[in-house]
């Protein structure tokens, strides 16, 4: 019989001294999904979805990471999206987990493709969930909430009054939680909306962005910049199989950012969800999603 854990609040050393901040959720010695939060956001987002129950259902570990300069993890002055995988792997290695598969929601996608891009025969599928897009791209553009566009381009274009953009929303979530929960609502589909209505969801949602920014806002501001920025490498250099889940409702990463990168992607499968949003496609399909990423180690 598995072992259940929920691990949480740990921190891992790196070659270097660097620390990455992870939560380690679900049966021990399960198939593994490393995930990657979205933004402004830290490994406590994965309480929105319900991750230790979705994990346990599924048969599944998942571990669930802070990027560097957000939450529990070392800020590393000019990082790039391309030298996340190489943190992946240095993790990976420090658990002791020897081949995994890797979730990206929102702006945690092109972190996720940035692993599956690199000749690492470890990784065995890429997840991408509502992903985001690029700026200069016209899909992320259309039908993009004018909020969640204002927050993407202040901190890509104008860091400065990013940042004190992001050190308003981290002061909301610590002082005024109901407040920035209600902000959030208003500014989201109905699903996203009923989401965030129950209350471990929106505790997790808040929490996430206060741990996002714990050490400052400076990482949380850089992790925005760099997923809605130039990412260093190309889909069509993704070779890993990619599984691409979106919902027709997001506002926040627009359908068609979905369908353009499964168009360029080599090797993807796009599941397009009518009736479902930002938030909402990952809460009701968690079990599934998980389940799909870890039938390639589960054939093995």
């Amino acid at each position: 019989m598995s072992t259940l854990r929920s691990l949480r609040d740990q921190t891992a050393l790196l070659p270097g001294g660097r620390v990455l901040g992870y939560d380690d959720l679900g049966p021990a010695d399960a198939p593994v999904v490393l995930y990657f939060h979205g933004v402004p956001g830290s490994r406590r987002d994965a309480g929105v979805w319900s991750a230790a129950r979705a994990a346990e259902k599924a048969g599944v570990r998942v571990v669930a990471v802070d990027r560097p300069g957000c939450g529990a993890s070392t800020f590393v002055r000019g990082r790039r999206v391309t030298d996340w995988p190489a943190d992946v792997i240095a993790l990976a290695d420090r658990l002791k987990i020897e081949r995994f598969a890797v979730l990206g929601w929102s702006g945690g996608a092109p972190y996720a493709l940035a692993c599956g891009a690199q000749p690492y025969d470890r990784v065995l599928r890429v997840g991408v969930v509502s992903g985001v897009g690029r700026l200069d791209q016209p899909e992320m553009r259309i039908g993009l909430n004018p909020t969640t566009g204002r927050f993407f381009r202040l901190n890509h274009e104008r860091p400065r009054i990013g940042r004190l953009l992001d050190w308003s929303m981290a002061l909301g979530a610590r002082r005024g939680p109901q407040r920035l929960l209600t902000q959030s609502r208003a500014a989201l589909p109905e699903p996203d909306r009923d989401v965030l209505l129950d209350p471990d969801a929106g505790a997790a949602y808040v929490a996430a962005i206060s741990e996002c920014f714990r050490s400052g806002t400076r990482g949380g501001q850089l992790d925005t910049s760099l997923a809605v920025g130039t990412w260093g490498f190309e889909p069509e250099q993704v070779t890993t199989p990619v599984l691409v889940w979106h919902g027709r409702l997001d506002v926040n990463a627009p359908v068609a950012v979905a369908e353009r990168l499964a168009r360029r992607l080599p090797a993807a499968t796009l599941s397009v969800h009518d009736g479902e949003g930002h938030l909402s496609v990952l809460c009701t399909h968690a079990v599934r999603i998980l389940a799909d990423l870890t039938a390639a180690a589960s054939r093995g």
